[in-house]
């Protein structure tokens, strides 16, 4: 394993170490997530290197990636305009 994708691992592992340590604010759960994804883009450029079939399946990954992130900061954006907040542990989704 090259020293490349050992950092992208250990992004990713960091990255997912941080979701599941301190989900306490939501502008730091969807940076972790991001770091976690942008590490799996990574890797499958990695793997994906030689071949070119797969080249449009990271693509596809690619386009899931900044969907994924126009959602998160929507949801950021309502949060913080109903509960002034985005503590996650201040908002209480059966109340919503």
């Amino acid at each position: 394993m090259s020293s490349l994708s050992m950092g992208l691992v250990i992004m990713l592992m960091g990255g997912l170490f941080k979701v599941a340590v301190n989900y306490n604010r939501l502008l730091n759960s969807l940076l972790s997530l991001e770091l976690a994804s942008l590490s799996l883009y990574g890797l499958g450029m990695l793997f994906f290197w030689c071949s070119l079939e797969e080249v449009f399946v990271l693509l596809y990954f690619l386009v899931m990636m900044v969907c994924e992130g126009v959602l998160g900061l929507t949801l950021l954006v309502l949060v913080m305009r109903s509960h002034s907040s985005d503590m996650m542990m201040m908002a209480n989704c059966s109340v919503c």
